[in-house]
């Protein structure tokens, strides 16, 4: 993608995303991305005072912010976010996709510009894509120690994209060439959820499976639908589906199979899919840490004393979605020495 010239142009940059009966967060969420020079949001039916307060934000704080309210039907989230990005004008340069009740940290658009503009003045254009940190604080209401962090991939061209499947959907280069990413590790988006709303996600992932046969993450997913709806042999099959597929994260998917084996009461496979996890992601600490718990709750300590020695050895934070906090630092250090300290 290219914008702009040498001469110091900055890019335009537009935040878009979907909302339905929102208000509890929306203001947060608004509040985050009002550097945005354009913000986009599609509303899918709101009952609540949602589309109220998108409207008192565009009047009070940034006029330039669009509202398209939509009827999607059958509902389809990739149809939802397409509205809201292509409701962005065409002279957008850069867009971040958000949903409401996500926040983007301070420093974001400072810090995204500074990307882009490093990129456009190296080489002349900018990355098609550029992935950023992205947390979640599952619990923001309480403690906020219970804390998931990993990559994500939200920020990208304006043009050339749209969004496909209809859950857990994915953002798509439409010409199907080989994308350029840029990496901006300051840049962090966190995620406040709401997870009291209940969400029938099963029939739009089996007909996202349908849709892509070959994206793992869609079987992963699929296979935690079911292990919740106490569909355990649909799971296991959702599973080995996705363990076959070449580019598929085989630690991650050994270590899901663990915890469907671990509901089914078969500690011995429970194990064997934790070894083969940490087997498959030899760098990866927390697939060890969940090992040793394992040996220690069918009393094998000296198993578990050796599998944390090895985790402690890992010294490199774990970046990916298999990030735990409490695998890293005095957490984990405490537990190993009360481990230790057990006679």
């Amino acid at each position: 993608m290219t914008f702009g010239s040498t001469l110091g142009l900055t890019p335009k940059i537009g935040v878009y995303g979907i909302c339905k009966d929102e208000s509890l967060f929306i203001d947060r969420c608004l509040a985050s991305i009002e550097e945005a020079d354009v913000i986009s949001f599609c509303d899918t039916g709101s009952t609540d005072d949602t589309v109220n307060k998108l409207e008192n934000f565009s009047k009070d704080y940034h006029s330039n912010t669009i509202i398209t309210q939509a009827h999607v039907d059958p509902w389809r989230f990739d149809d939802a976010r397409n509205i809201a990005l292509f409701s962005l004008p065409a002279d957008v340069d850069i867009c971040v996709s958000i949903d409401a009740d996500e926040l983007l940290e301070p420093g974001w658009y400072e810090k995204l510009s500074a990307a882009v503009m490093k990129d456009l003045q190296a080489t002349g254009k900018t990355a098609d894509r550029y992935n950023h940190r992205f947390r979640t604080i599952w619990d923001w209401r309480a403690a906020g120690t219970s804390i998931s962090e990993h990559w994500h991939e939200r920020i990208h061209a304006r043009h050339g994209f749209r969004w496909k499947l209809p859950v857990h959907e994915v953002l798509v280069k439409v010409d199907g060439t080989l994308e350029t990413v840029g990496w901006i590790p300051e840049l962090m988006m966190t995620q406040l959820p709401e997870t009291s709303k209940a969400r029938i996600y099963l029939p739009m992932l089996e007909q996202s499976a349908k849709e892509d046969p070959k994206r793992w993450k869609t079987f992963s997913f699929l296979a935690g639908e079911y292990q919740n709806a106490g569909k355990h042999d649909n799971a296991h099959g959702a599973i080995d589906h996705a363990l076959k597929l070449e580019d598929s994260d085989k630690a991650f998917l050994s270590y899901q199979k663990s915890g469907l084996y671990k509901l089914q009461g078969d500690v011995d496979m429970v194990i064997n899919e934790m070894q083969n996890a940490c087997r498959h992601a030899p760098h990866v600490r927390e697939y060890r840490v969940y090992l040793a718990q394992v040996y220690l709750s069918v009393g094998r300590r000296a198993d578990a004393i050796a599998t944390l020695e090895a985790a402690s050895k890992i010294t490199v934070k774990t970046t990916g979605y298999e990030y735990n906090a409490s695998c890293w630092g005095d957490v984990f250090y405490n537990f190993v020495k009360s481990i230790n300290e057990q006679t």
